[in-house]
């Protein structure tokens, strides 16, 4: 109604004075450039209808503002543009349209796999964007759950390497049964400028800042048999972190550790992730309300009999297999990490070579796929194929 009322004025007649038609172009100019999009559209729109009378003033203002939407303007009167309204629906009726189900979800599946290379690859800007409009055509699809997941994901990761890295540190990898296991939350500021974290209390109590740990405890066997359990714990801390430039923020947690899973002679593998929901993270002049997502943790619980497996499981592995029970060796293989684990890799391959006992190989082809993530069986020249290969791709890094 307000661009209506202000454009009333502008029906010119072929009469008009051309003093108060240039006028009058110089008032529609003047809204052309209006805030309200109404105005400034009602505005382009009678420009247009005016034509090439109108392009001296649009080449002045051009002159005086240098705006692009005045030179875009120009292209358009030049060409020849209809005075059409940019907010009109189109006239094709295609609406009633009926689409194929399947193909709808082929088409979401398809962009989801795109959206999951893009944050693969670390772009996470992308991936959230894409993510976020797999969930805005389709919020049924049947893959809905993990489109949203995803977009946790990269809202996640564009906070954690643009603004606030977040990590649960730990101090070790293996703990035997019954020991403290500590763990130290760590916020970092990898901004430009000086960032504060602030939370909000309730009413007439002070602002206090919350943790949620998640914690979930996974046992698997040589027999291929798995258990799990879960539980989260609460860690409360202080209100408002301010953080310098390159600053960072620690805490440390005792975890609780009693599963109630069969341990005895078995390796839990315990995965700590945890989540903060700020109140607001200033910085820069902006608040923003991001939920914190920290990098999880993952530790292992060893069972006191095998309490002096923890310190050098590499170094046992060769002597415990056909020596002892494959279970001894199945607790080492648990224990192996990083560069360890390939050496492992090694020391079961020559085994599987040379092994006596046509019954341990289950055992040890289990091993092997608990340290690779491959299913190759128990022959051993396969397992060494797939060995010199990665050498040689290791070689080309």
């Amino acid at each position: 109604m307000k661009a209506v009322m202000f454009l009333l004025p502008l029906f010119l007649s072929p009469q008009e004075d051309p003093a108060a038609r240039a006028k009058r172009v110089a008032q529609a100019l003047e809204w052309f450039s209006d805030g309200d999009p109404e105005v400034s559209q009602s505005a382009r729109r009678e420009l247009l209808l005016l034509g090439k009378e109108a392009l001296p003033a649009i080449e002045k203002k051009l002159a005086e503002k240098g705006l692009l939407e005045h030179a875009r303007l120009l292209r358009d009167i030049d060409h020849g543009a209809p005075a059409t309204d940019p907010y009109a629906l189109p006239e094709e009726e295609t609406a009633t349209a009926k689409v194929d189900r399947e193909h709808v979800e082929k088409y979401i599946r398809s962009k989801y796999s795109e959206a999951l290379a893009l944050a693969r690859k670390n772009q996470y800007q992308r991936g959230l964007d894409m993510s976020n409009g797999i969930l805005a055509l389709e919020p049924r699809s049947e893959i809905a759950d993990r489109a949203r997941q995803l977009r946790r994901y990269c809202e996640s990761m564009i906070t954690q390497t643009s603004l606030i890295e977040a990590k649960v540190v730990q101090e070790k990898l293996a703990y035997v049964a019954g020991e403290p296991v500590t763990l130290t939350l760590r916020l970092k500021n990898i901004y430009k400028k000086e960032v504060a974290i602030r939370y909000e209390g309730a009413e007439g109590k002070v602002p206090e800042g919350l943790a949620v740990i998640e914690v979930e405890s996974s046992i698997r066997t040589l027999k291929d048999e798995s258990v799990s359990s879960s539980r989260h714990q609460e860690f409360p801390f202080e209100g408002e972190i301010p953080l310098a430039t390159g600053a960072q923020w620690e805490r440390k947690l005792q975890l609780d550790t009693i599963f109630g899973l069969p341990d005895e002679i078995e390796v839990q593998t315990v995965v700590i992730n945890a989540w903060t929901q700020p109140s607001k993270i200033e910085t820069d002049g902006l608040n923003i309300t991001r939920r914190l997502q920290f990098e999880p943790a993952t530790v292992k619980l060893v069972p006191k009999r095998y309490s002096h497996l923890v310190e050098k499981p590499l170094e046992w592995l060769p002597k415990l297999i056909e020596s002892s029970p494959a279970q001894e060796a199945w607790v080492c293989v648990q224990l192996l990490a990083g560069e360890e684990k390939r050496k492992g890799a090694e020391i079961l391959i020559h085994a599987l070579e040379k092994v006596d006992n046509r019954l341990y190989l289950p055992a040890l082809e289990k091993m092997l796929t608990e340290l690779t993530g491959e299913k190759l069986g128990t022959d051993p020249r396969k397992w060494s194929e797939w060995l010199a290969k990665q050498g040689q791709d290791k070689k080309k890094k």
